[in-house]
């Protein structure tokens, strides 16, 4: 069944419900009042009944909805230092609430959308979906990983400026650190996903050492492929979480 009739149907479930507890009052023959072929006890039951399967198909309808929301960025010119990232950042907009065929929105587009709504005295209409969309992006925020600020910015056009932290939380920056324990000046598999998660590339400088980068991101780390003790690894990782950290500050404090 649509999403949208999921919902009409729980509203319509909800109301009636309603009904049936508020004439479940009998009169002195002991009839329903405007239902007097149903007893009030019956009526008490339909009307529990209703509400219960009513906040059952909403609250199943809701998290299903949640599975669905997502947020990337579609990749292309990442190399361009002078990105639009509202034109690359893009949301799922599987409630339809922008489009009718459900077509993903960019965040250039989400935000005039917004605004339009609010400068039209439809703030009700962005609570809803605020409703439906902050939940989801703040998980995606909490998991961690290159969506993050992807989400944040969604989440800056529905709920207005919030203070951010910047810092990696403590499973990430064990997660970027672990792989380099065994440095040995390749760039292993286990290093490759790391990369991969935290969108890094790297190349091979004239000297031979590697530098690794955030596309658009202003700051890079410079390692050497010889490490010299057991430490470098683990200096190199320290160094990474800091340049993601400050990549992050910089692309979104000016916004």
């Amino acid at each position: 069944m649509d999403k949208k009739h999921l919902r009409f149907l729980s509203l319509i479930l909800f109301f009636l419900g309603i009904f049936f507890l508020l004439n479940s009052k009998t009169d002195i023959t002991g009839a329903v009042i405007g239902l007097p072929d149903i007893s009030s006890g019956f009526s008490s039951i339909l009307g529990i009944v209703f509400i219960f399967v009513s906040l059952i198909l909403f609250m199943t309808n809701r998290s299903d909805l949640e599975t669905k929301i997502d947020v990337y960025d579609d990749g292309i010119d990442r190399k361009n230092k002078e990105r639009n990232l509202a034109q690359h950042y893009f949301m799922s907009d599987y409630n339809g609430d922008f489009h009718i065929n459900r077509a993903p929105i960019s965040l250039g587009e989400f935000e005039r959308q917004i605004n339009s709504y609010r400068n039209e005295g439809e703030e009700e209409f962005v609570e809803i979906i605020e409703d439906q969309n902050s939940p989801a992006l703040h998980r995606i925020v909490e998991r961690g990983g290159n969506k993050v600020e992807i989400a944040r910015a969604f989440l800056k056009v529905l709920e207005g400026e919030v203070e951010r932290n910047y810092r990696l939380n403590t499973v990430e920056r064990r997660e970027i650190r672990e792989p380099f324990r065994t440095y040995d000046g390749d760039i292993t598999r286990d290093i490759t996903k790391i990369f991969k998660k935290y969108n890094i590339d790297y190349e091979i400088r004239h000297g031979g050492h590697y530098k690794f980068k955030q596309p658009g991101g202003g700051v890079s780390v410079t390692a050497s492929r010889t490490p010299s003790d057991i430490k470098t690894g683990l200096n190199i990782a320290t160094e990474i979480i800091k340049m993601i950290e400050k990549n992050h500050e910089n692309q979104f404090k000016d916004d």
